[in-house]
């Protein structure tokens, strides 16, 4: 039961569903927008490791993953409209 777990995670979850919400990002919307999601992969693992395993992170670590989200902040943020 050990060893299943994560393997349906893995097989189901990441390889399935991410790939398939991955495609309806991209069909729906801007490239740049859905790129820029990349950059919170390590943040979402640092917080799935201190949730799932109860592993902390180092104050430089969480200097750093501010830092990895303000990077899709700045990319998402509402655009002003330009002129034509």
């Amino acid at each position: 039961m050990d060893f299943l777990i994560p393997l349906l995670w893995l097989g189901i979850v990441i390889s399935v569903f991410a790939q398939l919400l991955f495609y309806k990002l991209i069909r729906a919307g801007n490239l740049v927008n859905v790129t820029s999601l990349f950059y919170l992969v390590p943040v979402v693992t640092a917080v799935m490791d201190y949730l799932v395993l109860g592993n902390r992170l180092a104050p430089l670590g969480l200097a750093g993953m501010v830092s990895i989200l303000a990077g899709p902040v700045l990319v998402c943020r509402a655009a002003p409209a330009r002129k034509r």
